[in-house]
């Protein structure tokens, strides 16, 4: 309802970067990461890494981007948003506050790109953001083993 509308206007009119950086802030981990979907309508995805206490699967970890992308592919219509969007991600260390390099690792890139997201901002250990079409994030060419469907 009308709650929901109010927080959604807030989250899209904030800066994706900042965003993540709050998100991070919300991991109990040692190393927190945020990430943050968004598109040319506004942010409409975001997520931090935690574990999970999975009854059936056991604990692991989630990462902030997997964690992202779960949220939005929840609903049809933002599944659809996925393609084309763009995603930001933020680490920093817990105990002092420095930044991290959050380059997705491997398993989040091929999620990444699976899901249609076509570039990614990360955050990198000299306090800068790196921008990277997903298809070539990190120097890592992935060529899909089923073609993409649009």
């Amino acid at each position: 309802g009308r709650l929901y509308r109010r927080r959604w206007l807030v989250n899209r009119n904030r800066i994706p970067e900042e965003l993540a950086k709050d998100l991070a802030g919300r991991s109990p981990a040692d190393y927190q990461h945020g990430a943050v979907i968004f598109d040319h309508k506004g942010i409409f995805a975001w997520g931090w890494n935690h574990q999970s206490d999975d009854k059936v699967h056991g604990d692991f970890s989630v990462h902030a981007e997997r964690h992202a992308i779960f949220r939005a592919q929840r609903s049809r219509n933002l599944r659809q948003r996925l393609i084309g969007a763009t995603m930001v991600v933020y680490g920093q260390k817990k105990s002092n506050g420095h930044v991290l390099c959050s380059l997705p690792c491997l398993s989040c890139i091929k999620a990444i790109r699976d899901s249609g997201i076509v570039k990614v901002r990360y955050s990198s250990d000299s306090n800068n953001w790196i921008t990277s079409p997903a298809a070539t994030i990190g120097g890592v060419f992935f060529i899909p083993l089923k073609p993409l469907t649009w």
